[in-house]
């Protein structure tokens, strides 16, 4: 009878040539799916494969299958914990800028943006300054308060009382989408731009809400009284 061999355990440029291998199938480019979620169905396949190719040797095989476990969750951990690594889907609805917990001051936000600039953290500083940004707004009452906003709407809603900054306030949005959402990369150029804007938004004195129906009604029906009095 033919004895098994147990399956060798590879060396580094085996396990790389393995991984190129399997990373190069069309299933990684196909659907819109993330590409972590294709990753990890295809390794859970793929393990599920070499399982049964080992058979009766399911002990010696172990390690192998824990090498590439491990790899996966790495991996995983990495790209879910960046600031730009929760990628979204083209036609997904933007998370709010401002999470409903986060009850951080304006002051509070371009300190956090100007450390993690200090750390090279380009990312994270300019997610953190267009907080700091969108919060400031809150505090001086412009726009609408709310922390499910998205960027898009926080500055969309500004652009009414900041009719001056409205295309700037929209590109920084759209950015802010980009880096903490998307695979946009951030130099230290762009949280420089984010800080003028914010500081030329501070010293900028907003043009007057517009009136909510109500009160327009009741400013009309004021206006007639006044009228026929006269």
């Amino acid at each position: 009878m033919r004895r098994l061999q147990p399956p060798l355990l590879p060396d580094a440029d085996e396990a790389r040539e393995w991984a190129e291998r399997e990373l190069s199938k069309a299933v990684y480019h196909d659907d819109g799916r993330s590409w972590l979620e294709v990753a990890l169905e295809a390794i859970s396949g793929w393990i599920q494969s070499l399982a049964d190719a080992a058979g009766g040797l399911g002990i010696a095989f172990v390690p192998i299958l824990l090498l590439v476990v491990i790899a996966a969750i790495t991996l995983g951990a990495f790209v879910l914990g960046r600031p730009g690594g929760h990628r979204r889907r083209p036609g997904d609805a933007a998370a709010a800028v401002l999470e409903h917990d986060d009850e951080r001051t304006a002051a509070q936000l371009r300190a956090a943006a100007r450390a993690a600039g200090d750390r090279g953290d380009s990312a994270l500083a300019v997610v953190e300054m267009f907080r700091a940004l969108v919060r400031g707004l809150d505090e001086r009452a412009i726009g609408s308060d709310g922390p499910g906003r998205t960027a898009r709407e926080a500055a969309a809603g500004a652009a009414v009382q900041l009719p001056g900054h409205a295309e700037e306030l929209d590109r920084a949005a759209r950015f802010f989408d980009a880096v903490r959402y998307g695979d946009e990369a951030a130099a230290p150029a762009d949280l420089t731009r984010l800080v003028d804007l914010d500081d030329r938004i501070r010293r900028t004195r907003p043009a007057p809400a517009p009136a909510a129906p109500r009160e327009l009604t009741e400013q009309t029906e004021q206006t007639e009284r006044t009228g026929v009095l006269r």
